[in-house]
């Protein structure tokens, strides 16, 4: 009887395919969900158009939306709560708020009188 060669199948699973929906919340990237599930962008691609029909790009789209809208729904909570330094952040993003400098004190002008050139030669000439 002869040996299977190769690597089997990767099929996946119903708890794997919702890990993989979870991930993407997470803005994890391709490569760091086939370094987790030890397979290649090809294989995770033809598992996923297997298991629900739908490519990783798709998948991908779709859920990091969901990841962004809950973090999102986290930060106006935060605001709520009257965190500030999500108060001020939401303000810059969306009330075009931003921070004042205000600039105090005296400055004085002198007058350019060239010692800088001077002092940049390679050799500067004796001041008298």
């Amino acid at each position: 009887m002869k040996k299977p060669t190769g690597r089997p199948p990767f099929t996946l699973s119903d708890e794997q395919f919702k890990t993989i929906e979870g991930m993407a919340r997470i803005q994890c990237t391709q490569d760091e969900i086939c370094d987790i599930f030890e397979v290649t962008d090809k294989t995770l691609n033809l598992a996923l158009q297997k298991h629900s029909g739908v490519s990783f790009s798709d998948l991908i789209k779709k859920n990091m939306s969901h990841g962004k809208a809950s973090l999102r729904r986290s930060q106006w909570k935060a605001a709520d709560k009257g965190v500030p330094s999500v108060l001020i952040w939401l303000g810059k993003q969306y009330l075009g708020q931003k921070d004042q400098v205000e600039a105090t004190g005296n400055v004085t002008l002198h007058p350019f009188d060239g010692w800088e050139t001077r002092r940049a030669q390679p050799n500067p000439p004796d001041a008298d």
